[in-house]
C-alpha cells in the first residue's frame, strides 16, 4: 500500500512532528545520518508509540575516495544495525561522474560495481534493501552524473541482480535532466524501493534568495525547489506509471519549497496534500 513520509528531522520537537503526521495523514518517516543509530530501538519507539514507522534511513553520499577501498565498517555495521530492527531501506547515493573515454568508462563502472556489490551482500544478509538515489544532472559545463539517466541506471541495476538491490527513485532529480521520469517507473517498477516527491523551478538569477537550495538543470540554469504542482515534473504522468507498477512503498516529501518568512512545514504540507490529491483520484 503507498503511504506517504516525511524526513523526521523536519521537526526537531517530537510531539509537533507527530501531530503534523496525523493532521496530514503521514504514516512514515525517514531518518537521516548517524545519530539515530547511537540508540536505534529508543528512537524507533518513540514513533512507533504514536502510530508513526522509520521505515527508511537516508545514510548519505558515498564519494569518489570510499569507492577506492572496501566499504567502511561503520556502514557495514549500519546495514547489520537497521535490518535487524526491521527497517525496510537504506538509501544511498554514489557521488561519481561517467568517463568519455570509454576504457575508463568500463574500468570506473567495474570499481563502483564491485564497492556497491559488498554492500549488497551484507544487506542480503541482514535483510535490509538498499535504495541507490538516482542521481540529477551537472549541467553541460559538468561531467555527465553516474547514475542520472534511464540508460545508465538500468545498466546499474542489471549489474547487480539482488532483490535487495533496489532503486530509490526522485522524479524530481531525473527531471531535470528533461527526461520523463515516468519512463523510469514503468521499466524498473519492480527494482523501486522508495519514491521521492520533490520539484524545481527554473529561476532567474537575480530572482534567486540566498537561502535558496540551487540546482542546476541539464541546460545549466538555475532552478529552485518548487510546489510539485508548479515544478518540471508531470506528476499526474508520474503517478499513473506507478499505477500501472507494482510499486507499492512510501512516498517521501523532501527538498520543500518555502515561502519568505514562514516555516518550511508549510511547503511540506503543501506537497503532502498534492499527493493526497493525486493518489485519491486514481483510487490508489
Amino acid at each position: 500500500m503507498l503511504r506517504l513520509a516525511v524526513f523526521a528531522g523536519m521537526i526537531q520537537d517530537t510531539n509537533q512532528l507527530v501531530e503534523f503526521c496525523h493532521w496530514l495523514g503521514v504514516t512514515d518517516l525517514c531518518a537521516a545520518g548517524t545519530k539515530p543509530l547511537a540508540n536505534l530501538d529508543a528512537y524507533l519507539k518513540k514513533f512507533e508509540i504514536a502510530g508513526l514507522k522509520v521505515s527508511h534511513f537516508l545514510w548519505g553520499s558515498i564519494t569518489a575516495g570510499d569507492l577506492t577501498q572496501k566499504p567502511s565498517g561503520e556502514i557495514m555495521d549500519a546495514i547489520q544495525r537497521l535490518g535487524d530492527a526491521g527497517i525496510e531501506s537504506l538509501i544511498i547515493f554514489i557521488r561519481a561522474t561517467v568517463q568519455e573515454d570509454e576504457g575508463r568508462r568500463s574500468e570506473e563502472h567495474k570499481r563502483i560495481a564491485d564497492y556497491y556489490a559488498a554492500l549488497v551482500k551484507k544487506a542480503e544478509q541482514a535483510g535490509l534493501k538498499l535504495g541507490l538515489h538516482n542521481n540529477r544532472p551537472m549541467g553541460p559545463r559538468y561531467p555527465k552524473s553516474f547514475f542520472c539517466d534511464l540508460e545508465d541506471i538500468t545498466a546499474f541495476m542489471e549489474a547487480i541482480p539482488s532483490d535487495y538491490h533496489t532503486l530509490c527513485f526522485c522524479p524530481g532529480a531525473y527531471g531535470l535532466g528533461g527526461a520523463d521520469p515516468a519512463e523510469v517507473i514503468r521499466k524498473l517498477g519492480d527494482r523501486i524501493s522508495g519514491v521521492h516527491a520533490r520539484d524545481a523551478m527554473v529561476v532567474p538569477p537575480k530572482f534567486l534568495r540566498q537561502a535558496d537550495e540551487v540546482w542546476l538543470n541539464g541546460k545549466g540554469e538555475a532552478t529552485v525547489n518548487a510546489f510539485l504542482a508548479e515544478g518540471l515534473v508531470d506528476w499526474p504522468r508520474v503517478f499513473d506509471a506507478v499505477r500501472e507498477s507494482p510499486y507499492d512503498g512510501p512516498i517521501l516529501m523532501e527538498h520543500y519549497p518555502w515561502i519568505l518568512g514562514q516555516p518550511s512545514t508549510i511547503g511540506a504540507a503543501a506537497n503532502v496534500g498534492y499527493i493526497r490529491g493525486l493518489l485519491q483520484a486514481r483510487g490508489m
